[in-house]
């Protein structure tokens, strides 16, 4: 018989992993940006989602971005999903989909394990 069971330790180390990932994806987008308005004011949000578009991590952001990241990764999936492959990277801008405003850019790129 399987124990599919995750100790308290094992769940702690996971949640600190992802949320390390999520943290470093904010520092390389704010080194690596070309805008003063990016770099300088960290006008921008990053986060970890699961398989179903369900934010799982998510460092320190602008309110108005975080609160869409979801509804924006489920769009993601309910427009390309069985199309996703590796290496692959989805933009929108759409209102309508998520994104606060059509100046703001949402990029979603998925990962396989």
């Amino acid at each position: 018989m399987e124990n599919n069971t995750i100790s308290s330790e094992q769940l702690a180390i996971m949640s600190s992993r992802i949320a390390g990932i999520a943290k470093h994806m904010t520092y390389v987008l704010q080194s690596s940006a070309r805008s003063s308005i990016m770099s300088g004011s960290r006008d921008f949000s990053t986060a970890v989602c699961d398989g179903k578009g369900d934010v799982i991590s998510l460092p320190d952001g602008l309110p108005v971005h975080v609160t869409n990241m979801s509804v924006t990764t489920k769009s993601f999936i309910q427009y390309h999903g069985e199309n996703f492959k590796e290496g692959d990277a989805y933009l929108n801008n759409s209102p309508y989909h998520g994104n606060t405003h059509m100046a703001d850019y949402t990029i979603c790129i998925p990962v396989f394990l």
